[in-house]
């Protein structure tokens, strides 16, 4: 079983179309924010920001509405799922989900994203796995970013990672 995860998303919009949910994210991303749509039941999900808490969802939200950008905090739970997959597979992605969750609970905690809890991660994920591709590569940058990223950056890989563990399947 592929453990759940749940975090506090700040939620933008929502579009029934995505090409409007599309042009939205590039107008957040070019005003300096992360953005990221997320399509659920046919509905794409415009999210700007993503928290361990819902107290921590809502003081980020608030600095983003000084900036005049309409947001709120809602939860965007992940339930646990079968998923068949090779053993080194199942324990990288386990070993992601925990960081995912204790780098969101740290942020809550200290203000800021830790991403060197994320480095060497990327060395240790299984080659060649379909099921967790898309993943791979997002928690490689996470593990590559240095000190010099901004905050920005890093809520943009860590709501890239959110909605690709969600998106593990066991096809």
């Amino acid at each position: 079983m592929l453990p759940g995860i749940s975090a506090f998303v700040l939620q933008s919009g929502i579009f029934s179309e995505k090409t409007n949910a599309e042009q939205a994210k590039n107008e957040l991303k070019s005003s300096g924010f992360p953005a990221l749509v997320s399509e659920k039941d046919g509905q794409y999900f415009l999210l700007a920001g993503i928290a361990a808490s819902d107290k921590e969802a809502k003081k980020i939200a608030g600095q983003m509405k000084k900036s005049k950008l309409d947001v709120y905090a809602k939860e965007w739970p992940i339930a646990e799922k079968e998923i068949h997959m090779e053993k080194k597979e199942y324990e990288w992605i386990v070993g992601i989900q925990k960081k995912l969750q204790s780098t969101l609970t740290s942020m809550s905690e200290n203000g800021n994203i830790n991403s060197s809890v994320w480095e060497g991660t990327d060395e240790k994920q299984p080659a060649n796995s379909n099921k967790l591709k898309g993943i791979r590569a997002d928690v490689s940058a996470m593990a590559k970013l240095g000190t010099e990223a901004t905050e920005e950056n890093k809520q943009q890989l860590l709501l890239q990672i959110f909605q690709d563990y969600e998106s593990i399947s066991g096809d």
